[in-house]
């Protein structure tokens, strides 16, 4: 009985250790497969700034096409181009027709726009336009042959960097995602498939904010901005310069501001007319009363001199 027990016990401990050594080598290679999915494979330890530093080594030089990332604009093509105009006109209401036209034939649009007018005061109107680059010049053209442009600003911002830097990360991340998904399908035991979840989570979003970036860029470059401020005047000013200009433009302004105050004056004693006839008639009766009273006295006296 003795010996059949020993017997037992020597088997189980043989079976006991077995199975730990079964364990430890599928716990090693489990962990071997788990290091190939989490940093090899996907990145995990090495981050998305040392993942995307292997994509930018393909950022052309000045002047070449960028075409490891696949686009096909020119370095020299990845300009923002924006404008700033302020102008006067006359024909305000026809000057604004003109623009809105001019902007559809020139495939643009506007993406805002606001109008105000104080009570004594001419009316006003900003504008923001998104005209084709290619297109600004001819705009241009229009709105200066329609108003008198007292001030112009431009100004040029080469994106190539940015835009190419942009392309270059989302490349990275397109790839490791499909990688991610390969990965996903052959993934075994649930700690693999969190893993591999959790990363793709992570480089979905990263991607989607990347293309938001890149779709942005695409828009400011093919579309220029352009800033217009538009006033309603009764005289444009004079954009000419020179002695005897200036002292042209000095004389008729003083003309013009003499005319406008006395338009100015005929207007107000016209409105306040109804005022001035009361003042006049309560100024007549007073007169009248005054004289009268004037007069009783007079014969008062001569009649006070002749009893005497």
């Amino acid at each position: 009985m003795k010996k059949i027990t020993a017997i037992i016990c020597v088997v189980v401990v043989l079976f006991v250790g077995l199975c730990a050594v079964v364990g430890g080598v599928k716990n090693k290679n489990s962990y071997q497969k788990m290091e190939l999915y989490g940093e090899k494979a996907l990145g995990i330890g090495m981050g998305s700034n040392q993942v995307m530093d292997n994509a930018e080594s393909s950022t052309p030089k000045e002047g070449e096409q960028n075409i490891s990332s696949g686009s096909l604009r020119s370095y020299d093509s990845m300009i923002i181009k924006t404008m700033g105009l302020t102008v006067e006109t006359k024909k305000y209401d026809d000057f604004l027709k003109a623009v809105n036209k001019r902007i559809k034939e020139l495939g643009g649009y506007v993406e805002r726009s606001n109008e105000w007018a104080y009570e004594s005061e001419n009316r006003h109107y900003e504008m923001t336009i998104r005209i084709p680059a290619e297109k600004l010049d001819a705009f241009l053209n229009t709105v200066e042959g329609n108003a008198t442009v007292i001030s112009k600003s431009t100004d040029s911002t080469n994106v190539a960097l940015t835009y190419i830097d942009t392309e270059s990360r989302i490349k990275a991340l397109r790839t490791e995602q499909e990688t991610l998904l390969s990965l996903l399908a052959k993934a075994r035991n649930l700690d693999e498939i969190l893993t591999i979840q959790d990363r793709l989570t992570t480089v979905r979003a990263d991607l989607e904010s990347y293309e938001k970036i890149l779709k942005t860029l695409d828009n400011d470059i093919d579309y220029a901005t352009v800033s217009l401020d538009v006033t309603e005047v009764k005289r444009e000013s004079s954009t000419g310069t020179g002695f005897f200009t200036e002292i042209k433009e000095g004389f008729l302004d003083t003309i013009y501001n003499i005319g406008e105050g006395a338009k100015e004056i005929f207007k107000a004693f016209i409105i306040n007319l109804p005022y001035i006839v009361i003042i006049a008639i309560v100024v007549a009766i007073l007169y009248v009363i005054m004289k009268k009273i004037k007069k009783m006295r007079g014969k008062n006296n001569a009649s006070g001199q002749g009893n005497n």
